[in-house]
Formats: structure tokens, C-alpha cells, sequence
């Protein structure tokens, strides 16, 4: 599912939280939530990292449900983090968290993985 909405140009940008993932009656996956989606040309630089962060996200998850069933390559994957990345935590992610936490007072298991 992840890789077809790639395919499409779109990329998710919040897949760290939980409850944005769902599972359908018929046990398949879904999404929810795409306030911070983007789209943009699939090949491009930077749907190219947006989509690869999307997939680290989805695989921080299964490390945690499914750790037996991670593959080498995934494992390879999670210990990489990217340039973006480092920038959004030094940057926008403090932002983000004193005017959703402070002044808001909103809640959410972010960064409880």
C-alpha cells in the first residue's frame, strides 16, 4: 500500500504516529490522517526522502510488533537516518512540539516507539 501511494507521488509525512495507522474489517491496511501529505513528481529528490521516511516510520512499527520479521535490509534501513531528518529535529520539531504540547495542550504517543 505504502509503495503504490508512492508510486502516485504522494507521500504520508506522518506515519510515526500510531493511531494513523488502521486495519480494515478485512484485516488489510490503511491510512488516515493526511493533513501533512504532500504530492509531488514521484522521482523527485524529495518525494524520493519523503517516501523513504515514510517507509522508516512503517518500519519502526514492525520492529516493534513484529521484530522477528524484519529483514537484514530493514534492520540496515533503521540505522540510517537522513540529513532531513537531523534538520526537522534541530529545527521545526521543537516548534512543533511547544505549540501542540505548551500552548494547545494536546497529547499523542509521538516518539513513544
Amino acid at each position: 500500500m505504502l509503495r503504490a501511494m508512492h508510486r502516485r507521488g504522494v507521500s504520508h509525512n506522518d506515519l510515526a504516529k500510531e493511531p494513523n495507522w488502521l486495519v480494515t474489517p478485512a484485516g488489510s491496511p490503511a491510512l488516515t490522517d493526511f493533513q501533512m501529505a504532500l504530492f509531488g513528481p514521484p522521482r523527485s529528490r524529495r518525494m524520493r526522502l519523503l517516501a523513504r521516511e515514510d517507509l522508516r516510520h512503517l518500519l519502526k512499527h514492525k520492529r516493534t510488533y513484529c521484530p522477528d520479521s524484519l529483514t537484514p535490509v530493514e534492520r540496515r534501513l533503521l540505522g540510517r537516518r537522513s540529513w532531513f531528518r537531523a534538520l526537522w529535529f534541530a529545527s521545526a520539531k521543537p516548534l512543533y512540539r511547544f505549540v501542540t504540547r505548551r500552548v494547545l495542550h494536546w497529547q499523542d504517543n509521538e516518539g513513544k516507539n
